[in-house]
């Protein structure tokens, strides 16, 4: 069976700082240190080498003149291996720095997002990018691509994606006559101050498809075969992108909420065919009142070329995929209605667009189907260049309704009916303009749009170049967005409201990496400390002390300038009076405080002149002659 060791190999202890580390690595070292000593000066008692035991505190050099005028024996080699052991030990702590795996552990805790507005980017981005250019799924990271180009590169965050709800502020829709034909919307206040999706998508150069209101569901139906010669002014969608939002400031003017073409992709997918998608949490403010909303735009396309007709078994399983209340079951009658209608005008060679707007108080939704046969508007029976069908879904949701402190005030001065248009909650430009279908009495400041978090989905629903329904709507990124929608609108969502909305509302997590320990560093920690207590035990076992403390407590104990024997010398507790160095000729001599002097002359025995009483004893092994 295969044991895993990750557990004591990995940093899981954490501790307060990398401060508090090094100071237990350098306990630690120490300790080692002090062993080594230990363990060396039991080896010099045990081989009577007291001169080796002196060379223990010489620096290296001295060291090295010491093994280097003496043959090999227990002195060169004890004095060797102790500097040699006494140099790696020193590198104990390195090598308890050189474990670190990875020598922290990360910590997260959730703030609003308001108190670390401090770490965002001087021009964070409002649009994000999400693809699948290797078409993989599992390399799509969208936590990662909802969160770039956000705050501050080494700010570690997360956006969870958990927002309280919102207060919605709505109202009933007028009841003027003017309003009863204007299709869905999303009233905010009664003079008119709505929002609808796109009212002209069945709209192309010289050519609009009649419109049926149905007042009691809130609806709006449209159904038109058309010629061809009208399929590539609808296919350009030449005015706005498909799915642009409607602001309407009262009962005349209005706004389309746009992408930028200098900055956002939306202004090219959204026109012509391809399979993609757009998100975004945009606000609407007038007077000190903001609404903020979330729009979802998705595209499908399926082109056919050579030849320039779409083949009727994909083109009804297109429909029931997208049409369809549950696509996984025989086809309903509404569904083949619709299927039978695009294949006749197919077979009669023509062009068609057909769609429904809905809605309630909260939302409004447009679903379109286009089957389009673009010609050269210079040959009447011209044969089509291509076969698109095109089908749409836009859905607009107020998500929270709020007053603020002051009122919007315009970029500038303006002498038109104009708004201020933002981005990620930054002002950038105005729609100050002389429009010739406006009338300008009481021109006025309206109001503001702002794209707040913008989102552009590719690569991932399908393919819309071909004419195979499988590819053009990819089963498996349909399932992969399903199983993330709620995730990916409060992500986006978050952003949004971090830029153009009410920081505070939003939860953010921060993660910050923490100094930590594995289970293996610690117990390389303490092996040490009870390597020191054990040699500290077994030195206290033998004799004599001066092997066993220091050089100056032994020279005290051999001098008698204590009272204790010279096998019970220790480290010197109390003062015993100083060394004094005394020259004596060509000599130095080492002085006792009580005019005693440790003299060597020539070939003679060592005497000591203590008060004039020899200090030289038959029974001390470290004075006597050799």
């Amino acid at each position: 069976m295969k044991i895993s060791y990750s557990f004591f190999l990995a940093s899981t202890l954490p501790v307060r700082d990398n401060a508090v580390k090094n100071i237990l690595f350098n306990i630690s070292a120490f300790c080692l240190k002090l062993s080594i000593i230990n363990i060396f000066a039991y080896l010099a008692l045990r081989a009577n080498a007291y001169m080796a035991y002196l060379m223990f505190s010489e620096d290296p050099i001295q060291k090295a003149f010491f093994i280097a005028s003496r043959r090999v024996g227990a002195h060169t080699l004890l004095v060797f291996f102790f500097t040699v052991t006494i140099f790696t030990a020193g590198l104990y702590d390195t090598l308890l720095w050189a474990m670190d795996s990875p020598g922290y552990v990360t910590r997260s805790s959730t703030v609003p997002a308001s108190t670390v507005m401090n770490q965002l980017l001087a021009n964070p981005s409002y649009l994000v990018s999400v693809s699948n250019p290797d078409q993989n799924l599992s390399h799509v990271n969208i936590d990662e691509a909802l969160s770039s180009n956000l705050f501050k590169v080494g700010f570690n965050f997360t956006l969870p994606g958990t927002i309280p709800p919102g207060d919605v502020s709505t109202v009933p829709a007028p009841s003027s006559p003017h309003f009863n034909s204007t299709g869905p919307r999303i009233w905010l206040d009664g003079e008119g101050y709505s929002m609808s999706v796109d009212q002209a998508t069945m709209v192309a150069q010289n050519f609009s498809c009649p419109i049926t209101s149905l007042p009691e569901t809130r609806s709006q139906v449209w159904s038109c075969a058309m010629p061809n010669q009208f399929a590539l002014s609808m296919l350009a969608m030449e005015s706005v992108p498909l799915g642009s939002a409607l602001v309407w400031w009262d009962e005349e003017h209005s706004d389309y909420l746009q992408p930028d073409r200098k900055d956002h992709p939306w202004r090219t997918l959204g026109a012509g065919g391809d399979t993609a998608m757009m998100k975004q949490v945009f606000t609407v403010t007038k007077g000190n009142r903001r609404h903020t909303f979330l729009e979802t735009v998705t595209k499908v396309s399926m082109l056919a070329i050579n030849p320039p007709v779409i083949p009727d078994a994909e083109l009804i399983e297109m429909v029931q995929r997208i049409w369809s209340p549950d696509p996984t079951k025989p086809i309903d009658d509404d569904t083949k209605t619709v299927a039978d209608f695009i294949l006749r005008v197919q077979a009669s060679g023509q062009s068609l667009t057909m769609g429904v707007m809905t809605g309630d108080n909260l939302s409004v939704t447009s679903s379109t189907i286009e089957l389009l046969n673009p010609v050269n508007i210079y040959q009447v029976n011209g044969t089509p260049f291509y076969a698109i069908l095109r089908s749409s879904y836009t859905n607009i949701t107020l998500i929270r309704s709020e007053s603020l402190a002051e009122e919007v005030k315009p970029l500038a001065p303006c002498d038109y009916y104009y708004t201020n248009v933002a981005k990620g909650g930054r002002v950038r430009s105005a729609t100050c303009r002389n429009w010739s279908d406006v009338n300008q009495t009481g021109a006025r400041f309206l109001g503001q749009i702002d794209t707040s978090s913008s989102m552009v989905l590719t690569d991932i629903l399908g393919d819309g170049g071909t004419s195979n329904s499988a590819s053009a709507l990819n089963q498996s990124g349909l399932d992969w967005y399903a199983t993330k929608q709620n995730h990916i609108d409060q992500v986006l969502l978050s952003r949004g409201l971090i830029l153009g909305g009410d920081p505070a509302t939003v939860d953010i997590s921060v993660k910050h990496n923490q100094p930590a320990l594995s289970y293996l560093q610690v117990l390389l920690i303490l092996l040490p400390i009870v390597l020191l207590v054990l040699t500290f035990l077994l030195m206290l076992r033998d004799k004599p002390g001066y092997y066993k403390s220091s050089f100056l407590a032994a020279v005290c104990a051999t001098t008698h300038i204590g009272s204790s024997s010279c096998d019970e010398s220790n480290y010197l507790r109390n003062g015993t009076g100083d060394l004094i160095l005394h020259s004596r000729g060509e000599h130095v001599l080492i002085g006792t405080p009580d005019g005693g002097y440790l003299t060597q002359v020539g070939a003679e025995p060592t005497h000591l002149q203590y008060r004039m009483t020899p200090m030289m004893v038959n029974e001390e092994p470290l004075l006597a002659k050799k």
